[in-house]
């Protein structure tokens, strides 16, 4: 293989996870090396025996579940970007893990609440509508409310997705976190009842 098909394939495979998701395991594992560094260890080929002790000394800091399995995925997907074989497969590392999770659970999820209509009229009267970034904004939080978008849906809109219609608007998804194959996904916005909360009166804004 030539240098360059080494480059295409290595794009490719750091495709596979979200821009957002990389950041995460980015910091994770410079956590990871710093303890390693502290320990006199080597982060990479990572030794099964040391992540048990990294988990097990983290967790007795206080560090929730969610926060040890995100660093097993950092360490993970960074072994399998250099084709290392992966350590969490480790037999006792597995029972290490199985047993964190006895000791400390899962915890309760809070659900999210969604804003009320009521909640997001009072963010936008907040916003000076008569400037550029104020009507960005307005149309925006009211785009997204509308249509029930992500934040990062909400950033990757660009003019030629939304298609117009005479009841309000199509608007074309490339790509979501529920799609990360990108095959794309059509929602319906329609008018608004109030002109102020209109989110096709303030995109036309």
């Amino acid at each position: 293989l030539t240098e360059q098909d080494a480059t295409r394939i290595a794009t490719a495979i750091e495709a596979t996870h979200a821009p957002s998701t990389r950041t995460v395991y980015d910091y994770s594992w410079r956590v990871w090396e710093r303890w390693c560094t502290g320990r006199g260890l080597a982060p990479m080929p990572a030794d099964p025996a040391a992540i048990c002790a990294y988990l097990t000394e983290r967790a007795d800091q206080g560090v929730v579940l969610g926060t040890l399995d995100q660093a097993c995925a950092a360490i993970a997907y960074h072994h399998a970007r250099r084709g290392l074989v992966n350590p969490l497969e480790d037999q006792t590392l597995r029972r290490v893990r199985r047993g964190l999770r006895r000791i400390l659970g899962a915890g309760p999820r809070r659900p999210t609440r969604p804003l009320s209509v009521t909640e997001v009229q009072q963010i936008v009267a907040g916003i000076d509508r008569h400037t550029p970034p104020g009507a960005r904004d307005a149309a925006l939080i009211l785009l997204g409310f509308a249509g029930a978008l992500r934040r990062s849906e909400l950033a990757a809109l660009t003019l030629a997705d939304l298609e117009p219609k005479p009841g309000g608007l199509l608007v074309h998804l490339r790509g979501s976190k529920t799609d990360p194959d990108r095959r794309g996904q059509v929602v319906g916005v329609a008018r608004g009842r109030h002109p102020a909360t209109d989110p096709i009166a303030a995109l036309d804004g």
